[in-house]
């Protein structure tokens, strides 16, 4: 039953995978503990039309992902938020995670 863990790729992955979790239970817990798990989403979803537009437009899908997770929900919420600094952030991301 063991023997597929004396591989060597198998025990790459499984360190690969100790490691990952480790860091995502620490950033997991950051990210609901700050309320963040809305923003999270957000800019995780943001990253599609960055995807989109680096294949049609023929770049680097590592330049377009980032890209447009920095710039929708961080620009695009505080556009359709304005000015205001005591208006809650949650329904401007909203609208900007439905726009992309």
């Amino acid at each position: 039953m063991f023997d597929p863990f004396a591989l060597p790729y198998v025990q790459d992955a499984v360190a690969e995978i100790v490691l990952l979790a480790l860091a995502a239970g620490l950033l997991g817990t950051w990210i609901v503990l700050r309320g963040l798990a809305f923003h999270a989403h957000a800019v995780g979803t943001a990253t599609f039309p960055g995807l989109v537009l680096a294949d049609g437009l023929g770049f680097a899908a590592a330049l377009g992902a980032p890209g447009a997770a920095a710039l929708s929900p961080a620009g695009g919420a505080g556009a359709v938020r304005g000015r205001r600094d005591d208006a809650e952030h949650g329904p401007a991301v909203a609208l900007v995670l439905v726009a992309c």
